[in-house]
């Protein structure tokens, strides 16, 4: 074979080289997690094998001069291929790490709706003294559907139980919003809710058998979770473990420990 044609050859491998050399630098290595990715960069490889064997073929005579630079030319397609596959790999990349700066202001959105939801709970609040206000059972009303709401919606137990047990700190509380669901979600509500007081330290209870044993309800706190708009002491408490016992049996949630 003549000079020229080798020299042909060489020049077509070195195209390919430099075609995966920069795939390669447009990336960081360590983010050749995606699938795509792995597979176009063997396909480039691949490429590059093809046209060292076209080369060697050309060498040996086994081919023609037209066989070997087709093969060549297809190899470098692929190369060119696979190096955008890599920077659409790196694009798409760069495009989730973007979300993760927007992250920060979801997050605090999220704080500002709580910060609201605290401030509505303290206005809400009376003292023994203060009258009861009429539009304070609408919004009791309000809270109890958005309850059975968030239910319907699958959200989860954990967040329902922490909203009661910030309800729970008002006078002004219903026991409508547990009697406005359905059976199989009133068990793990209540038991959910007892937890959480037990947890604050607002009771003492014990669970045995399937069933909630109040064995203290410290001074301290009596006042502040305990004590309903009726000013019987123990008839939320009374209600709530009569509620929790009685439903037990439909619930699915796990037994608390």
């Amino acid at each position: 074979m003549k000079i020229d044609n080798i020299k042909t050859h060489m020049t077509w491998t070195i195209v390919i080289l430099a075609a995966l050399l920069i795939g390669s630098l447009s990336v960081s290595w360590s983010t050749l997690d995606e699938i795509p990715t792995i597979v176009s960069i063997a396909l480039g490889l691949s490429s590059l094998a093809v046209a060292f064997i076209a080369i060697v073929q050309s060498l040996s005579g086994n081919s023609t001069l037209l066989s070997s630079l087709s093969k060549i030319e297809s190899a470098s397609q692929q190369a060119f291929t696979a190096t955008k596959s890599v920077e659409a790999a790196a694009l798409s990349l760069a495009s989730k790490v973007s979300l993760f700066d927007e992250l920060p202001q979801s997050v605090d959105a999220i704080g500002k709706k709580i910060d609201q939801f605290t401030l509505s709970a303290s206005d809400a609040s009376v003292s023994n003294s203060a009258p009861e206000k009429p539009e304070a059972n609408a919004d009791q009303a309000g809270r109890g559907l958005n309850l059975v709401e968030m239910y319907n919606d699958g959200t989860n137990g954990t967040a329902i139980a922490m909203y009661m047990a910030a309800v729970g700190h008002q006078k002004n509380r219903s026991f409508d919003p547990f009697e406005a669901m359905e059976s199989k979600y009133i068990s793990g509500m209540i038991n959910g809710y007892l937890i959480a007081l037990k947890s604050s330290g607002a009771i003492k209870a014990d669970f045995v058998d399937g069933k909630f044993h109040v064995r203290d309800m410290p001074m301290d706190d009596r006042d502040i979770i305990i004590k309903t708009a009726e000013g019987d002491e123990n008839e939320f408490i009374k209600k709530l473990v009569g509620a929790a016992n009685k439903h037990f049996a439909e619930s699915a949630v796990e037994t608390p420990q």
